[in-house]
């Protein structure tokens, strides 16, 4: 049998016991009997996707010989965080650079 015919079939995952068992049987009822979507989406998830997203293209770029400079990633990072942001910021850029000098010290 192969996974994908697997998958078709009901199945215990560790996540769906431990929602069940430890978390919420509501929130089990809502995320596995009904298959609700969720209302929102955390901040913590959306900065890890933004920030994974931003690196990846970094990793492209350098798999060619070059690379990114800070202000690009940054701007990537503000981009697909900006994009995919339930609600979007009122003012300013999600992803302000610090204020860094390169040079090197002499």
């Amino acid at each position: 049998m192969k996974i994908d015919e697997l998958r078709t079939k009901p199945h215990w995952s560790y996540t769906a016991l431990n929602t069940y068992l430890n978390v919420c049987q509501l929130q089990y009822f809502f995320r596995y009997i009904e298959q609700a979507e969720a209302e929102q989406i955390s901040a913590c998830l959306l900065f890890g996707k933004a920030f994974h997203a931003a690196l990846s293209q970094q990793a492209e770029v350098a798999n060619k010989g070059s690379n990114l400079s800070v202000e690009n990633l940054g701007d990537m990072f503000d981009e697909y965080s900006t994009r995919n942001a339930i609600m979007r910021p009122k003012r300013g850029k999600i992803f302000q650079l610090p204020e860094i000098s390169c040079e090197k010290a002499v």
